[in-house]
C-alpha cells in the first residue's frame, strides 16, 4: 500500500511536470506518448506474472519515456526515476545496473544536445537518485526477503492452525465414538448379567409366591411383595441402560462412522468428498444402517477403481418417513451401465430391507445412485421424489 502510494506521488509529480513544460506545445501525439508510458509502468507492476514479461513491460517503458524526452527536448525525471526505482525493486541486480546506466547515460546526453537548466537540474536530480538506489538496493533486497519469510511463515502458521483444528474436531470425533461404544459395550453387560439375574429371581421368587399360597401365606405374601420390589429394581436398570443409549447419540454416531470412512477415502485416493446432511430426525435399524454404510463404500471404491472422478457429492436428507441418499461423482460416465456383482449386491441389499435403488449415468456427466430406506423397514409403493 505504501509503495503504491509513493508510485503514484511520482506519476503525479510527473504529470504535473511534463504539463508545466509542455503547456504551449500540448498535441494529442505527446498526450498519447504520456498515457502508454504510465499504462505499461502499471502494467508491469500489477498485472504482469512473470519476471520476462514484467522486464519487456518496464523497457518498453523507459523506451517511451526517453522518446518522449528526446522528442520534447526535456527531461522528465520523476517518471524516469519511477523507472529506475522499480528496477531496483523488483528486478535482478544486472537487469537494474543496465537500467541505471541507460537512464543515466541518455539523460546525460540530452542535457549534452538541450542544455537547459531544467534539463541540468533533472540530469542530476536522476543521478542521485540513481546512486541513492545503488547503495540502498542491498537493504531493499533484505526488506523483500524477510517480508517474504513473514508471509511464508504466517502461510506455514495458519496451515498449522488450520491442521490442529482438524486434528481436534478428530479427536473429538473419536472421543464420541468411543464413548458411544463403551456406553453400549457397559449398557450390554448390565442388560446381560444383572438383568438375566434379575429375571431369573423374579420367576423363582413368583414361583415360590404361588407353591407357598395356601401352606404358609406369609411366606408367600413376603415373596411377592420381594418380587414387586424386584420387578421395580429391573424396571429401573433397564431405564438406565436407555438412558446410556440415547437416540440421539446413536444417529450421530452413525454419521460419525460415514464421514471418518469418507475422510480415510479422501486421504488415500486424492478425490474430494463433499458431504451433507440435515439433523437426523429418526433412528435406522442396524440392518439399514449397515446397508447404507456398505453402498456409499461401494460408490466412493466404484468411482476411485473406474469412474476418473475429482470429485463425489453425497447427500443425506431424513423426510417424514425416509431417509433419501444420492450420491454423484464428476467422473467419464457412461451410456450403458452394465450390471455387475457389486450393483446387484447393492440392489438385493437394499430390496431386503424393504427400500429403493436407482442409478443413472451418461457419457461425460458422470455416475449417480439414489437410495430410498423407509423408516422402521417400512415399504411404500409411492416413491419420494
Amino acid at each position: 500500500m505504501l509503495l503504491n502510494r509513493f508510485r503514484y506521488t511520482f506519476i503525479f509529480c510527473g504529470l504535473i511536470q511534463y504539463l508545466l513544460l509542455q503547456q504551449t506545445s500540448l498535441n494529442w501525439l505527446n498526450i498519447s506518448f504520456m498515457l502508454i508510458w504510465i499504462i505499461l509502468l502499471q502494467l508491469g507492476w500489477f498485472v504482469a506474472q512473470s519476471t520476462k514479461f514484467r522486464s519487456i513491460l518496464l523497457f518498453f517503458a523507459m523506451t517511451f519515456g526517453m522518446g518522449l524526452s528526446y522528442y520534447n527536448h526535456q527531461l522528465y525525471v520523476f517518471i524516469l526515476m519511477l523507472n529506475l526505482g522499480e528496477a531496483a525493486l523488483k528486478y535482478s541486480d544486472r537487469y537494474f545496473y543496465v537500467t541505471s546506466v541507460l537512464l543515466v547515460s541518455n539523460a546525460g546526453i540530452l542535457t549534452y544536445l538541450y542544455p537547459f537548466n531544467s534539463n541540468v537540474v533533472m540530469s542530476l536530480l536522476l543521478l542521485v537518485t540513481s546512486i541513492i538506489f545503488w547503495q540502498i538496493r542491498p537493504m531493499i533486497q533484505e526488506y523483500y526477503r524477510l517480508k517474504e519469510d513473514y508471509y511464508h511463515h504466517e502461510k506455514e502458521r495458519q496451515e498449522q492452525i488450520e491442521s490442529t483444528k482438524h486434528l481436534m474436531n478428530h479427536i473429538q470425533t473419536m472421543k464420541d465414538v468411543y464413548i458411544l461404544n463403551e456406553r453400549n459395550r457397559i449398557s450390554r453387560d448390565i442388560h446381560d448379567s444383572i438383568g438375566h439375574v434379575l429375571s431369573t429371581i423374579i420367576i423363582q421368587l413368583g414361583a415360590i409366591s404361588s407353591l407357598t399360597q395356601t401352606t404358609q401365606p406369609q411366606v408367600s405374601k413376603m415373596s411377592q411383595e420381594l418380587r414387586e420390589f424386584s420387578s421395580k429394581g429391573l424396571q429401573d436398570i433397564r431405564q438406565i441402560v436407555h438412558q446410556m443409549k440415547p437416540v440421539e447419540f446413536q444417529r450421530v454416531g452413525f454419521l460419525v462412522r460415514i464421514e471418518e470412512m469418507l475422510k480415510e477415502f479422501e486421504h488415500l485416493s486424492r478425490i474430494r468428498v463433499l458431504i451433507n446432511h440435515n439433523e437426523p430426525t429418526w433412528q435406522l435399524n442396524n440392518a439399514q444402517e449397515a446397508v447404507l454404510y456398505r453402498a456409499i463404500q461401494e460408490f466412493v471404491s466404484n468411482t476411485a477403481k473406474y469412474g476418473q472422478a475429482s470429485e463425489i457429492r453425497i447427500n443425506m436428507h431424513y423426510a417424514d418417513e425416509a431417509l433419501i441418499l444420492n450420491m454423484e461423482d464428476d467422473g467419464k460416465g457412461t451410456d450403458h451401465i452394465t450390471p455387475h456383482l457389486g450393483l446387484m449386491g447393492l440392489e438385493e441389499r437394499v430390496h431386503q430391507i424393504g427400500g429403493k435403488v436407482s442409478f443413472q449415468s451418461a457419457s461425460g456427466q458422470g455416475f449417480q445412485t439414489r437410495l430410498v430406506v423407509y423408516k422402521g423397514g417400512r415399504k411404500y409403493e409411492n416413491s419420494l421424489s
